[in-house]
């Protein structure tokens, strides 16, 4: 058959599965379409221009996108294929068992990649004195340090179970790892498993050097033997199994007895923990040993994936005192020179709006502002969205001090951000208890807004800041991530926000009017925000403020927002965020891209539906999207966002 005629052939059978008749020869399955972007991910590890330890966090990174795209999209296709084992993905014509056959046989090969790269990149480091010490490997000094540290540290820990009648299978905890046996008794085949203590760091490092260090699940493993004494150990290796972690939001779901979302999303975020296995890893070969754990957990071979490299690479970002010249340069955010973090942020934000672009620039202005506010007696009240937060907040902290100094504060905060559940229930209570009013927005949507909305008495009535931004209030992650954040006293703006916010109190997602009127403001023609402007007081001079040249903004572009009145004077050119690519959960991160408008066009939508829908308003739409693990984890770019 002629390759024309193959690929007609190809395509009719497509067109039979799928009810919009497209044409899938021009479309790709996403999940196979992530795994190839996932390999570019562990390429940067072969680039020899990039620093050697930093080749190594490609690694760690490339490994970790994979588990929580096993965790989530394989998850959701196990899920898809028990409820509707027919339904037929509209880019690739496959149904779920047809796409999960696809994703095992992709990922074989790049687990060999990783590998490949991993004993290319150790040997490298190696060399530069960076190396996992094998423990069969230690002698004198080193050797006694370490087994004295199991002795101390782990041995106490430690719960050994044998698996047979007496003994049921455990429960073995998503990506945990594991020392586990095959172990004989008399003619008899038994299996011994031994988890490696969560308390306990992921390495050693070997005293008087900075570079040389055991791995804790290492030195577990060479202890099998010691530890299952009376049998004789015929397998060993480390071990890991991936479960299913893509939770449902359905109300059907939640317990209806549950006294508030939060409640139930603890109840949730349980189940989770105890979801079906989707695969299992090993590092080493142990034929006997994988069948016997793939009886247990009910996989098939093709969900199992030997390897050499480790199963977990976090503690790469433990290396931190080495040679500089395996790290990448490093780089400090900046505080804005045209802000003086001498003066009052509050009053610099109402002469001018301040337009940050993180990472380069800092994110403390922010923070100034927030803290600030929480002490400012003027100050009424704060409102504020969270999605993710940093492991220790500055932001929950000013939140807190605010409220236990009077303020009227309210936090929404996004329970579902997936993989930061659990801290962002804890976070939630803090509030809670310090006395802000936490709600957690709709059932229905996710809040990807980011907004922060403080209002201030004055003598002539109330005032404004509005901060808005593409990025979470985190800290950590504001150093690495590229995003914008604005600062502005736009009365205009300030009306979005109120009503926004009033509109999330009632949970009214329709749309139209708010408590005070309109929404949003839609194709006002783009107007400066201008030295004193207030809610009545029209200001009469032309603000031609920087937004800050190191922001690569141009100067005559300015932040592109709507402002008060109708006559006056345009910025040559203004900023509008644009759909762009959502990413996986809808929230725009990494690469913020905007196109200007030219210059006062009447009735031009330069905010779509407004300031809130402008940072993506709970998504825009239902979020069915997987998201990685956030708080201030390393900036992977995994299967979701």
């Amino acid at each position: 058959m002629s390759q024309t005629a193959e690929h007609g052939q190809n395509r009719d059978l497509s067109y039979t599965q799928s009810s919009s008749r497209l044409d899938l020869s021009y479309t790709q399955n996403r999940e196979l379409s992530w795994l190839k972007f996932n390999a570019r991910v562990l390429e940067e590890a072969t680039d020899p221009t990039v620093p050697l330890m930093e080749r190594l966090r490609f690694i760690s990174i490339f490994t970790s996108n994979l588990d929580e795209f096993f965790m989530v999209r394989v998850g959701s296709l196990f899920d898809l294929d028990a409820m509707l084992p027919d339904e037929v993905d509209n880019k690739s014509g496959k149904t779920p068992r047809q796409q999960l056959d696809l994703i095992f046989e992709a990922v074989r090969p790049l687990i060999r990649f990783r590998d490949n790269v991993y004993a290319e990149v150790s040997r490298a480091l190696a060399a530069k004195g960076v190396e996992a010490v094998p423990v069969d490997k230690l002698t004198g000094a080193d050797k006694q340090f370490v087994q004295d540290w199991y002795k101390q540290r782990i041995h106490p820990l430690l719960s050994p179970q044998i698996i047979d009648r007496s003994h049921p299978f455990p429960h073995l905890k998503n990506k945990a790892l594991y020392a586990a046996a095959l172990l004989q008794e008399r003619g008899k085949q038994l299996l011994g498993i031994v988890g490696v203590p969560e308390q306990v760091p992921a390495i050693l490092l070997l005293p008087g050097q900075n570079g040389r260090f055991v791995r804790t699940e290492e030195v577990v493993l060479s202890h099998l033997k010691k530890i299952f004494k009376i049998y004789r150990v015929e397998e060993q290796c480390v071990v890991s199994v991936t479960r299913n972690a893509d939770l449902t939001y359905d109300d059907d779901k939640f317990d209806e007895s549950a006294p508030d979302f939060r409640t139930a999303m603890v109840k949730l975020l349980r189940r989770r923990d105890r979801l079906a296995p989707v695969r299992l890893e090993m590092q080493g070969q142990a034929p006997g040993l994988q069948q016997m754990l793939e009886q247990m957990l009910k996989l098939s071979p093709q969900q199992t994936y030997a390897c050499s490299c480790p199963l977990s690479l976090s503690w790469a970002y433990q290396l931190n005192d080495c040679d500089p010249s395996l790290y990448y340069t490093p780089y400090t955010p900046v505080y804005p020179a045209y802000l003086d973090p001498q003066v009052s942020m509050w009053e610099q934000v109402q002469q001018r709006d301040v337009l940050l672009f993180y990472p380069y620039q800092s994110m403390q202005p922010f923070l100034d502002l927030l803290k600030e506010a929480a002490a400012d007696p003027q100050v009424v009240s704060i409102q504020m969205t969270i999605y993710r937060l940093a492991r220790h907040s500055a932001v929950v902290k000013h939140l807190c001090d605010a409220a236990e100094n009077g303020k009227a504060v309210t936090v929404l905060v996004e329970l579902r951000a997936r993989f930061d559940e659990r801290n962002n229930i804890e976070w939630a209570q803090a509030l809670e208890e310090a006395g802000c009013r936490v709600l957690y927005g709709s059932e229905q949507y996710k809040c990807h807004s980011k907004i922060c909305l403080i209002t201030r008495q004055e003598k002539t009535g109330l005032s404004y800041v509005t901060q808005i931004g593409t990025g979470n209030y985190n800290e950590k992650t504001a150093a690495l991530y590229t995003d914008f954040s604005l600062m502005t006293a736009d009365p205009v703006i300030a009306e979005d926000a109120v009503t926004f916010f009033q509109n999330m109190l009632i949970d009214d997602m329709r749309l139209s009017e708010g408590a005070g009127g309109p929404l949003l403001h839609e194709g006002r023609p783009a107007a400066p925000h201008r030295r004193g402007d207030r809610p009545g007081q029209p200001g009469t001079h032309h603000h031609e403020g920087q937004l800050g040249d190191r922001a690569g903004a141009h100067r005559q572009a300015g932040p592109g927002l709507p402002g008060r009145g109708e006559g006056g004077a345009h910025r040559p050119g203004h900023l509008l965020p644009a759909a762009g690519d959502p990413g996986q959960d809808g929230e725009h991160h990494r690469h913020q891209h905007r196109r200007a408008v030219p210059r006062a066009q009447p009735g031009v939508l330069l905010w779509r539906r407004g300031t809130a829908a402008a940072v993506h308003l709970l998504g825009g739409h239902h979020d069915p999207q997987p998201e990685p693990p956030g708080g201030d984890r390393l900036p992977d770019r995994g299967p979701g966002h």
